[in-house]
């Protein structure tokens, strides 16, 4: 069964090479270099989802929103002020994204964009064609009783033990007060989802506005949060709304907040206290954005306060420190997310009959450490509905853990050094094995080629 078809516009060609490289692992890609190619090329082809700029040569991205015909269109761009973006969105656009944005990003919106298009239409995904894949259930034994909450795009946070704890928190938070809170956890445990949650369960009526501060380079991040007028500077042709007030009555999410500056820190800092954004350029022109922020880092704040790369007053300022606990230490979790995973992949690559691993296999993953947490999982999930079929055994699973740095349970890694602890688990399941290394991997749960190069670095022959 064929793919969904994506067409992509962009004209800056380094974006959209990488555009076309990262989607081409679950999608069928086409790409434009301008609006006027993107609209040739929606005449001669069939495409399920355009993926396109505003701003380009010959033609922009309201034509090609027009040239679409009803496909559902999804805009990307760096002028995200609200009157050009409200325009896209009546000319049809579906949804938008805000340069720069991480490509992971794409991995939700666009199966959301689909799925809204066609719950407003009242079809179903395939269009009616038939070679478009059908939606793969979710359900399975592992998340039939597992309690969630729901996103208002639909995605489901698993209510694990630890997690339950830390959403009754942030449902206070976001019910009963406007501080400022920091979400920290380790990268891929899913802090985004929480400021999301936030957001939705707040009440707020304005937007949610995600900026990755690690993304942005140090020279742009002012003009991004605050805004500019046009002229500000040599490169602004046109006035920018900032992030700030693109989030007035909403929430602004800084993701990665020790990539910001000291200064933005400082200037940041005072719109907190009073919510007056002062553009780039704007000649003493003040603005008022009634927001709330959410921030998060993989770093405690506190040691970013210690290193300098966190103004103490900032810190002081941001409130309410949440910690999101690690993959490892929610483990009821990870089959029920791995399986929604497949069931995401399985559609998006057009596969009728949905892989499933055998107990063996789910043990293993389920004793994996995973440092990348779901982020991680996620990927693990997209390689098996590419690599496999069928159900899933323990040694397709451990050729595929081998792509990744980790290698050992929560348990091993936990037990003080790691090295030590790895060496002397391998020596001695050797020594109960007389030596065998075949019976041994599989005892230990990974390859044969592993305990291979762990000898050869330990200098033991045999």
């Amino acid at each position: 069964m064929a793919r969904l078809r994506v067409l992509v516009a962009e004209d800056e060609k380094l974006a959209r090479e990488a555009l076309v490289r990262y989607l081409s692992r679950t999608y069928e890609v086409s790409a434009a270099a301008d609006g006027e190619e993107a609209i040739r090329m929606l005449g001669e082809s069939k495409y399920d989802v355009v993926l396109t700029d505003i701003k380009m040569p010959k033609a922009n991205g309201d034509a090609v929103v027009r040239a679409a015909g009803g496909i559902p269109v999804i805009v990307t761009t760096a002028y995200s002020d609200s009157e050009t973006v409200q325009t896209m969105l009546r000319e049809g656009a579906i949804d938008y994204i805000v340069k720069p944005f991480k490509f992971e990003k794409l991995d939700a919106v666009i199966p959301n964009a689909m799925s809204r298009w066609s719950k407003a239409r009242g079809v179903a995904v395939d269009k009616g064609g038939g070679d478009a894949p059908k939606p793969a259930s979710v359900k399975h034994r592992h998340n039939a009783n597992m309690p969630t909450r729901e996103l208002s795009d639909g995605t489901l946070i698993y209510m694990s033990e630890p997690m339950e704890k830390v959403y009754d928190l942030l449902d206070r938070y976001a019910k009963r007060s406007d501080m400022t809170i920091v979400l920290t956890g380790e990268t891929g445990v899913g802090k985004e989802l929480a400021a999301k949650y936030i957001h939705e369960q707040s009440g707020r009526s304005g937007r949610y506005e995600a900026v990755n501060c690690a993304a942005i380079h140090e020279n742009l991040a002012e003009s991004e949060l605050f805004g500019h007028a046009e002229g500000a500077f040599t490169d602004a042709k046109e006035s920018k709304t900032g992030a700030i007030e693109r989030a007035n009555n909403g929430t602004l999410f800084l993701d990665e907040i020790e990539a910001l500056s000291l200064d933005i820190q400082t200037k940041l800092r005072r719109v907190l206290q009073d919510h007056k954004i002062d553009p780039v350029g704007g000649g003493g022109k003040t603005i008022i954005s009634n927001f709330r922020l959410v921030c998060a880092t993989n770093v405690d704040p506190d040691e970013l306060g210690k290193t300098g790369k966190l103004r103490e007053d900032f810190r002081y300022r941001i409130g309410r420190k949440i910690e999101i606990p690690p993959l490892r230490k929610r483990k009821s979790e990870i089959l029920p997310l791995l399986y929604g995973f497949i069931a995401k992949y399985s559609q998006q690559q057009g596969k009728s009959e949905q892989v499933k691993l055998s107990p063996e296999a789910e043990s293993l993953l389920v004793d994996f450490c995973w440092r990348g947490n779901i982020r991680q999982l996620n990927s693990i999930a997209n390689s098996i509905v590419v690599e496999c079929d069928g159900t899933v055994t323990p040694n397709e699973i451990r050729e595929l853990l081998e792509t990744l740095p980790d290698l050992y349970s929560d348990a091993q890694e936990e037990a003080g050094n790691l090295a030590q602890t790895e060496k002397a688990k391998i020596l001695q399941v050797l020594k109960e094995c007389d030596g065998n290394r075949t019976n041994a991997a599989e005892k230990l749960g990974i390859s044969r080629k592993t305990i291979q190069r762990k000898l050869k670095e330990w200098g033991i022959e045999a």
